[in-house]
């Protein structure tokens, strides 16, 4: 009767702690921190719960119902990942707004077949012709963590859907005038 009552008390203790650890582990959400900016006006941070292989998509996602995202597909060119990518059309209802001349911005000439695109300047080289490409224009950025995420294999950029979020990492969604500079010897771009 005694070794029946200790293996009782013995096996019910065994139950409570694990019950408890269960119970402990269930409420250990992790989470990362969502912040947004519209033209230099920030919103109140947003915190993003994390389950399984949560993306800036998704976390964008969390918050649709304020945020309103529209997303839409393009081609990805980073081998990867699939054959198509997402990026944000609208957030807030604010999209991709060429600028080009109007910013200010000195350039050979400005494309009004591509707007916002320009050309700065070109160069001579061994190679052929070196174009000094600019794009200017309102558009959605993000960083994690203060920095663009990339894929490490490659150095591609990765897209909203592509970057796998950890705990704790602050994700930094702006809406803002975004000017990009690249250099090709492809010449595409008409005046």
């Amino acid at each position: 009767m005694r070794t029946a009552k200790k293996l009782t008390a013995l096996l019910l203790a065994v139950v409570m702690v694990l019950a408890m650890s269960v119970s402990a582990f269930a409420t250990d959400n992790s989470t990362a921190t969502l912040k947004v900016s519209v033209i230099g006006f920030a919103d109140p941070d947003r915190t993003v719960t994390l389950t399984g292989t949560t993306t800036v998509k998704d976390a964008i996602d969390q918050y649709a119902s304020e945020l309103a995202p529209v997303w839409k597909t393009v081609t990805n060119s980073n081998p990867n990942f699939g054959a198509t990518a997402y990026v944000a059309e609208t957030i807030y209802g604010e999209g991709t707004t060429p600028i080009g001349s109007d910013s200010g911005i000195t350039a050979q000439f400005w494309s009004s077949q591509y707007p916002g695109y320009g050309i700065e300047s070109t160069e001579t080289t061994s190679e052929g012709t070196l174009y000094h490409y600019i794009y200017v224009g309102y558009d959605w950025v993000y960083t994690v963590n203060g920095e663009t995420p990339v894929d490490a294999a490659n150095g591609y950029q990765l897209y909203m859907d592509q970057c796998v979020l950890t705990a704790g990492d602050s994700i930094e969604l702006t809406y803002d005038v975004q000017t990009t500079r690249w250099t090709s010897y492809d010449y595409w771009l008409t005046a």
